[in-house]
């Protein structure tokens, strides 16, 4: 018998009917009812305005726009006046060459980029846990409090500005593009990290920090030496799954300048090189799906070894 025609038949009708009295008494509330409804209208406003044309999407010249575009744009000229039979090695040493001369010390720089955030950020938010943490060790005083809700509200205000445009405007105070997109990074991340690190904090158990703070330790002494070492695996697990959107991230923000895939895929468009243009962006989701893949058998190792 299933789980649940066993628990059924453990209810008597009397039971039955009283259960079935209460969910017809239950409060129902039309917050939801209502929700789904004025979506349903936005998004039928939307596409019925002049924003989105569905005629001219379907037409036939977007159709051989679509066509030209798979057959001979995104196509190498040296793949299309290859012979039929060498076809296939034609497109393998086109793209050889790319990946050699451009998108692997590209996808080097991507990566770099990427790492150096996700440490800066992971750093930048470990410094800002104990601060956005409401409680840690001991009684919390009024300015502490204060000291708290600052401390969340600057993590709240970071995670709120993307991190394209702190790109851009770091991009106009710093000689480097590539460092704006580094500092872009961190300091979004740092802002997320900052509060899932103090939640983190809070929500630990904090009886070894008690027990090194009631022995006479500074409260800062019995949070690095007694909470953080305990929440290391979480802390960790939260690094890794910052680090797969620096990565992704990184891919996006070369497009302001410094060597990158971004940088050559803006390049390859503006040129209307959309063969280079389609290699970029394989050679990047490549990267992406591979450190996605390597965070999530990192997180897994954390997670097994608390």
């Amino acid at each position: 018998m299933e789980p649940r025609r066993a628990q059924e038949a453990l209810v008597t009708p009397k039971q039955a009917s009283t259960i079935e009295q209460l969910r017809a008494s239950r409060e129902r509330s039309p917050f939801l009812v209502v929700t789904a409804v004025l979506l349903f209208l936005v998004a039928a406003v939307a596409w019925m305005g002049p924003t989105f044309d569905l005629g001219d999407f379907a037409s036939s010249r977007r159709a051989d726009n679509l066509v030209r575009f798979l057959t001979v744009d995104a196509v190498p000229p040296v793949v299309r006046d290859a012979p039929s039979g060498e076809k296939l090695g034609a497109a393998f040493s086109w793209a050889a060459e790319r990946l050699r001369s451009r998108y692997l010390a590209a996808a080097a720089a991507t990566l770099a980029v990427a790492v150096v955030a996700a440490i800066l950020a992971a750093l930048f938010g470990a410094a800002l846990a104990p601060f956005t943490a409401r409680s840690i060790v001991g009684e919390a005083s009024l300015p502490r409090r204060i000291v708290s809700r600052l401390s969340r509200f600057v993590c709240v205000l970071l995670r709120a500005i993307p991190e394209y445009m702190l790109a851009f405007l770091l991009g106009a105070l710093l000689p480097s593009a590539a460092w704006a997109c580094v500092l872009a990074l961190a300091i979004h991340n740092g802002g997320i990290l900052g509060r899932l690190y103090g939640e983190t904090l809070e929500n630990s158990d904090q009886r070894a920090a008690h027990a090194w703070f009631h022995s006479g330790a500074p409260r800062s002494t019995a949070t690095v030496g007694a909470l953080f070492p305990a929440v290391l695996p979480r802390f960790l697990t939260y690094f890794f799954y910052r680090l797969e959107t620096c990565v992704r991230e990184s891919t996006v923000l070369g497009m302001l300048g410094f060597v990158s895939l971004g940088h050559w895929i803006v390049q390859a468009r503006a040129a209307g090189h959309y063969d280079d243009m389609l290699l970029a962006f394989a050679m990047g989701a490549f990267i992406v799906l591979t450190a996605d893949l390597a965070s999530w058998f990192a997180r897994r190792a954390v997670r097994d070894a608390s």
